[in-house]
């Protein structure tokens, strides 16, 4: 199965050419030709998600906006799927207190789960979007992650996937390696995901897939497509094959 990690750029006027409603048609056939499985998207107000949805008919989502009006971390999934459970959480000191976050933190951030299960394989998918500004903050992300991780009342093999606003040598693997292979281990080339509408390359990662270690996987892909001149986001989508 194919999973896909995605910050789709938030919907801003002043990206003229680059802003969402010139590159809907892009990303939607984008998805349409790659046939993820799973797909976890970054940086969607309620109009954005809105729009993809109608767009993507085989597709179910599920998701909460960090605050009232405010940007979801969406998981949108094959609709073959049986949806088992969702949820969303803060991060910070109240998870479950919508609009709260760490106090280092410029916005409210959280991550949504979803559980899937297909015939006899279950899931769960974990998306999310740390701190853009905050160190700390974006360290504190993780470990309540893998807390959560590691205190489920279910054993399901899982996958977590973002943007973690984060270069891999901050301390990531450390926090995450003891339950998670990065889709970094498998990769080889320039690794930079963030472009900024600009054809760049070269630089490192802050988009990831980490993989439960129950789980094999393989091409890792940076998709750094750019159909007709016009730019899928200011970032490259990532994707993996679990087999």
């Amino acid at each position: 199965m194919k999973v896909m990690t995605f910050n789709i750029r938030v919907d801003v006027d002043s990206d003229g050419i680059n802003s969402f409603k010139n590159r809907i048609p892009t990303v939607v056939n984008f998805i349409k030709q790659e046939l993820p499985v799973v797909i976890g998207f970054q940086e969607m107000k309620p109009h954005m998600l809105k729009a993809l949805a109608a767009e993507l008919t085989n597709y179910d989502f599920v998701g909460e906006a960090r605050a009232e009006h405010d940007e979801y971390n969406p998981i949108f999934f094959r609709k073959y799927f049986k949806l088992i459970s969702t949820k969303t959480y803060w991060l910070g000191s109240t998870p479950n207190v919508k609009g709260s976050k760490h106090p280092d933190a410029y916005f409210p951030r959280i991550f949504t789960t979803v559980i899937l299960e297909k015939h006899d394989f279950v899931i769960e998918i974990i998306n999310t979007h740390l701190s853009h500004i905050s160190h700390q903050a974006r360290l504190d992300g993780l470990k309540q992650i893998i807390k959560y991780i590691e205190e489920r009342k279910t054993s399901y093999p899982v996958v977590l996937m973002g943007d973690f606003n984060a270069y891999p040598d901050e301390m990531v693997n450390d926090i995450l390696a003891l339950k998670l292979n990065s889709c970094w281990e498998k990769y080889v080339g320039d690794g930079l995901t963030f472009h900024d509408f600009s054809p760049k390359t070269k630089g490192n990662p802050i988009d990831y897939i980490f993989v439960d270690k129950r789980l094999n996987f393989e091409s890792v892909t940076i998709h750094r497509d750019k159909p007709k001149n016009n730019y899928l986001s200011d970032h490259y989508p990532v994707s993996l094959i679990i087999n």
